[in-house]
């Protein structure tokens, strides 16, 4: 054992205290880190030892311990303190084929997060995709009571109502920021098109009565002449037919030309008094035929006349009594006199 030889120096002195840099190498000496290094050198000594390693350190020898104080040539230590790993605290990285799946797993799950919500926006923007089914329950459900509410009112009511619903729909894409700039754009869109739609309709409607009117007019104009020229054919006829039962004896009546079979039966078996009967039965049943048609073709547009209208006071009392038969009814002249008064009809031929 060499206590405290010094290599180079001719005196000898004493053993050094160990200090905490002693201890330090000491626990550096046991560690387990360190055991197949020394039992390495170990073996290179005793096979070939060189003078110029050995020239230049110092070997304590203590219960199977070597320690290298000074190494000049460092080429025959083949290892390095710093890849040496220490144990800290905590879980130790995960190793292997698992090296990042955790961050790949959340990558996976934001896109298709974003698949979906790009799947999502265009079923929504496609004009020819149907509502969910619960939500379509839902919405019809919810327009059938508005329009229960709705029925009754006026269209100025329901036109304001409309732009209201309308301009919040505006307000709501403007404002909101949890929509996209895509669905922004589509509901501004959709509510300014809802918007103009609405404003032509409540023009047109506007506008339509008027319209209505007139040519409702323009109709009853030809229609009336039509009706003046019939009128005008069977009076003609009656006249002729009663002329000539008046001129023929009662025998030959029979061989008096008749559009009705009632109206020849009738003659066959009467004299004139007869035919006056059937004349009127013929107009009552053209009054009747032409006060349904009124009634179809203009119910409640025909106003209520009295019978001071100076149209219907100039009409001949025969013309009344031929053409209206009993149109008038309780001092009130019914839509028959206004459509002739309307026409300036006089009872005449123009």
């Amino acid at each position: 054992m060499i206590d405290g030889a010094m290599i180079g120096g001719s005196s000898l002195g004493k053993a050094k205290r160990p200090g905490p840099a002693s201890k330090k190498r000491d626990a550096m000496r046991t560690s387990p880190y360190l055991a197949p290094l020394v039992e390495r050198l170990r073996t290179s000594r005793a096979s070939s030892p060189t003078p110029s390693i050995m020239s230049n350190a110092t070997t304590d020898i203590q219960s199977d311990t070597i320690c290298v104080t000074d190494v000049e040539d460092d080429s025959s230590v083949d290892f390095d303190l710093s890849t040496m790993s220490t144990r800290k605290r905590g879980r130790p990285p995960t190793t292997g084929e698992y090296v990042g799946l955790a961050s790949a797993k959340l990558r996976l799950v934001e896109a298709e997060k974003k698949m979906s919500d790009l799947e999502e926006t265009k079923r929504i923007l496609d004009p020819s995709s149907s509502l969910p089914e619960k939500i379509r329950v839902s919405t019809d459900n919810m327009i059938e009571r508005y329009m229960e509410d709705l029925r009754e009112a006026p269209l100025e009511d329901l036109t304001a109502r409309a732009f209201e619903a309308m301009n919040q729909v505006i307000k709501v894409a403007c404002v909101s920021k949890g929509l996209k700039g895509t669905l922004i754009k589509e509901l501004k869109t959709a509510a300014c098109k809802t918007s103009a739609s609405l404003a032509i309709m409540a023009s047109k409607s506007a506008r339509r009565p008027a319209q209505e009117v007139v040519s409702e007019s323009f109709t009853l104009v030809k229609e009336l002449d039509e009706a003046k020229k019939e009128i005008r054919n069977l009076k003609e006829e009656i006249r002729s037919l009663r002329s000539r039962a008046a001129e023929l004896p009662a025998q030959d009546l029979r061989d008096v030309p008749s559009t009705s079979r009632t109206l020849r039966s009738r003659a066959t078996r009467n004299s004139s008094p007869t035919m006056e009967e059937a004349e009127e039965a013929l107009l009552k049943r053209f009054d009747g035929l032409f006060n349904k048609w009124c009634e179809k073709k203009f119910g409640s547009l025909v106003p209520n006349f009295g019978t001071s209208n100076p149209d219907f006071d100039g009409m001949e009392a025969e013309t009344k009594s031929s053409v209206l038969g009993s149109a008038t009814c309780g001092g009130e002249v019914r839509k028959e006199e206004w459509l002739y008064s309307c026409h300036k009809w006089e009872g005449r031929p123009r």
